[in-house]
């Protein structure tokens, strides 16, 4: 029965990551569409720099949770097209 269980719970595990990976031209067309805009605002701050706070008040509005917030954020300083710096971001 144990032998069963694990069993039962390595597939779900297998189908949940496979699931995961798939992302549909609809979601990629959505996650373009915020990169970009993210990248514009930054821009369009300059020296001054865009501050986190407001970046993520704005993104939550449209139903982003903070840790899809700093995810993405994160993403892009690794990428290295975007720097933090004293809560701001600046184009990398």
């Amino acid at each position: 029965m144990t032998t069963q269980h694990k069993h039962v719970s390595t597939n779900s595990r297998k189908r949940k990551d496979k699931t995961m990976a798939t992302i549909t031209q609809t979601q990629q067309q959505a996650i373009n569409f915020i990169v970009k805009a993210v990248m514009d605002t930054i821009r369009t701050s300059g020296t001054v720099g865009a501050p986190a706070g407001v970046l993520y008040a704005a993104l939550m509005t449209q139903g982003c949770s903070f840790n899809q917030f700093t995810s993405l954020m994160g993403a892009l300083e690794r990428a290295g097209k975007v720097r933090l710096e004293d809560d701001c971001y600046f184009i990398a």
